[in-house]
């Protein structure tokens, strides 16, 4: 006779729990025509802040030319000059400042619903943003080859993102594990 089998042997249960490691920061980055009408929007600002200064250097160049300060020879190209300072100057500023702001983003990219960071999501400094800026006069060089990189680069990232280590992301967080965002709406 056979013996009977043993009864199988109790599983210890044990009282601390696991929990999985928190996903990573997955950023939704900005696609090319979020970030083209952005633009669109930004230059449209930077050209109505030029109007005022140039409706203010004008003025002031007439004025040099008539007291014979600077020859009437002298008087487009100098107005051309200082317009072109003006508005590369206006553009710097306009961009580097907000874009190192708190809301990271100029009023285009506000709109548009999108912010500038670092490689890691923090905010970027007036340095950095700076020298992002500098950096689209290279895209500009290449006939804006350097910008429409942002439409085929894993990151969207623009040539002169690259150069700044910097990328474009969706201001809506996005959650890493159902891809809604995180937002509460109230009704």
């Amino acid at each position: 006779m056979p013996l009977p089998e043993a009864p199988p042997a109790p599983v210890a249960v044990s009282s601390v729990r696991t929990e999985s490691p928190a996903p990573e920061y997955a950023p939704a980055y900005a696609g090319f025509w979020k970030r083209a009408w952005a633009f669109m929007v930004d230059i449209g600002i930077v050209y109505l802040l030029l109007a005022s200064e140039v409706s203010l250097l004008i003025p002031a160049v007439d004025m040099l030319a008539d007291s014979g300060t600077i020859s009437e020879e002298f008087r487009a190209p100098l107005g051309e000059f200082l317009g072109t300072y003006l508005f590369l100057l206006s553009y710097w500023l306009y961009h580097a400042l907000m874009e190192s702001s708190a809301g990271q983003a100029t009023l285009g990219k506000r709109l548009m619903r999108i912010r500038v960071t670092d490689m890691e999501g923090r905010p970027v400094s007036f340095l950095r943003a700076s020298a992002r800026n500098l950096g689209k006069l290279l895209s500009d060089l290449t006939y804006w080859i350097g910008f429409f990189m942002a439409g085929f680069s894993p990151r969207k990232q623009a040539l002169h993102d690259y150069l700044a280590g910097c990328v474009v992301v969706n201001s809506s967080p996005q959650s890493p594990v159902t891809g809604s965002n995180n937002i509460a709406r109230c009704n």
